[in-house]
């Protein structure tokens, strides 16, 4: 039996990539195009956000699915059968972002941030034709790359890395998919957290140096998403 190793995680998202060149690169560009909404409102930015990366997931398990000669469904069936799931788990990490700002602003007694997190008019800056393409995207991505820690934050915490795909796929419950995710953690510690040490640099990274790879990040954190999960419980 393989061993269970963030190298061979890395190399999984590799092979799948490489299966649908063609798929991942739409994708890749309905994302550069997306996450950088959230300039208008930040409460649509995180929903839309994160309703992407985790089709990304159902896109992921498409194209395995399909190398492998399995039955699939049609792309639209998959895409489709990802959607209710998604926009769920997005409604509540927006749910949850609001409670905080609400909170937060309550605090410091200013109300104007709940309002500025449904409507956020930010438009290029007067020079933005002076900006670099760095300082351009940097503005145009911020708020995804911050999305993006939130969200791997609340997967780790109060759900699971695992418990998507163990709902999308297996058709779990959210308990059950948490209490299985939280297992397969704790049996697989070292290269779950190899890879969240991994994704964080890359993040911090992206975020000061390469933010216009943060559509990039997005397409691989969610077969990342994919390729572990299909990992561990095909080991288990």
């Amino acid at each position: 039996m393989t061993p269970v190793t963030l190298t061979g995680w890395l190399h999984a998202s590799l092979r799948l990539t490489a299966r649908a060149p063609w798929l991942w690169l739409l994708y890749l560009a309905i994302n550069a195009v997306l996450l950088a909404g959230t300039h208008l409102s930040l409460a649509l930015g995180i929903f839309v956000n994160v309703v992407q990366l985790l089709i990304g997931v159902g896109l992921a398990g498409f194209v395995d699915t399909k190398h492998r000669a399995l039955p699939f469904p049609a792309l639209k069936s998959a895409i489709l059968r990802s959607l209710p799931l998604a926009i769920l788990a997005a409604s509540a990490i927006v749910l949850v972002w609001l409670v905080l700002r609400i909170a937060v602003s309550l605090y410091h007694n200013d109300t104007d941030e709940i309002l500025a997190f449904f409507y956020q008019a930010q438009w290029l800056p007067a020079r933005y034709a002076e900006m670099t393409f760095r300082q351009l995207t940097g503005w145009l991505y911020a708020s995804s790359i911050s999305i993006l820690v939130f969200v791997l934050l609340m997967l780790t915490s109060f759900a699971s890395w695992f418990s998507y795909p163990l709902m999308l796929f297996d058709n779990y419950p959210w308990s059950q998919a948490k209490i299985m995710g939280d297992e397969a953690v704790t049996v697989y510690a070292a290269p779950f957290y190899q890879l969240m040490l991994l994704i964080f640099i890359l993040v911090i990274v992206m975020a000061r140096i390469l933010p216009w790879l943060t559509p990039v990040m997005y397409t691989w954190v969610a077969m990342l998403m994919y390729v572990s999960y299909q990992d561990v419980f095909r080991t288990l």
